[in-house]
Formats: C-alpha cells, sequence, structure tokens
C-alpha cells in the first residue's frame, strides 16, 4: 500500500488540473466570443465606411469617374441592394453586443441588434445604385463608378460593381 499513496496524489493531482483548465474555457470562452464579435462588427463599420467614401469621391468627381475599393470580409455578409439603394452588413451575434431592438447611427450607418443578429444599414436618398451583389468571407474588390444623372428617378446614378 506503500506505492499507492503517491499514485493517488499523482492522480488526483492531474484530475484536478484538468478541471481548473476546462473551468478557464468555459468561463473564458463567452468573453472571447464577445470580443471576436466587436472586432468583427469594428470590420463591418470600417468596410462601410471605405466603401461611402469613395461614393463620394465619385459623386464629387462627376461622370465617369472611377474608384476601386478592396475590402476583406472575415465573416458576415455584405449586400449592395440596388432596390433600395443602400450597402447593408449582416453578422451573427450569440453575445448580442447590440441588444434586440436597439438602433444606433454612428457616420450616417444606422446600427440595429435584432435576435442573434446585428445589422449595418447605410442607406442613399439622394442616389440610384444600378447594380448590387453579395460580398462573402474573403477578399473582394469593388468597382465605384458614377453613371450620370437618371432623369427617369431624378437622381445620380452610381453602379456598384463586386
Amino acid at each position: 500500500m506503500k506505492g499507492l499513496d503517491p499514485l493517488i496524489s499523482t492522480f488526483l493531482v492531474i484530475v484536478i488540473t484538468i478541471t481548473a483548465i476546462a473551468l478557464v474555457f468555459q468561463l473564458g470562452n463567452p468573453s472571447i466570443g464577445r470580443a471576436q464579435e466587436i472586432l468583427l462588427l469594428e470590420e463591418g463599420k470600417r468596410n462601410i465606411f471605405s466603401i461611402d467614401n469613395a461614393v463620394k469621391n465619385v459623386l464629387q468627381e462627376g461622370q465617369g469617374s472611377t474608384r476601386v475599393v478592396t475590402i476583406t470580409v472575415s465573416d458576415g455578409s455584405y449586400i449592395v441592394n440596388s432596390t433600395s439603394d443602400s450597402i447593408v452588413f449582416i453578422m451573427d451575434s450569440k453575445s448580442q453586443i447590440i441588444d434586440v431592438g436597439v438602433t444606433q447611427v454612428e457616420n450616417n450607418i444606422q446600427i440595429s441588434g435584432s435576435p442573434r443578429m446585428i445589422t449595418l444599414n447605410l442607406t442613399y436618398e439622394s442616389l440610384d445604385i444600378i447594380d448590387g451583389g453579395i460580398l462573402q468571407r474573403s477578399s473582394n474588390r469593388l468597382t465605384v463608378s458614377n453613371t450620370g444623372f437618371n432623369s427617369t428617378s431624378n437622381k445620380q446614378s452610381l453602379s456598384i460593381n463586386l
């Protein structure tokens, strides 16, 4: 029985260590997930802001002006919506970093919280976006072009090719 005590002690130390490590991971995972979502939200704001800057530049320069914007999408989806003349970013949110029903506006970008989802929306009232599409995970190049004034809609037309 002399050799059994060190064996039991070693086993207990190993079990306690593994339990402690598992507990740290269980308690730390929500914080890590929350931090990742905050970083993704900030990436979404930066990407929409970059597209918006290109839009403003081509509008200022006039018909025929073009800008190429490269954005990296690490998660979520960007939608260039020609029906609503908007750029939308949608991301999943397990940590719900923007509460459900909360809407705030930053630099003309409307940020809204829905159940398990966050949406960033930049809508152009005085523009007519004639091309659209969806961007997902990867590095993407967008071409923003000023196509002139649309007399039918009475708005400046813009092409955003993905």
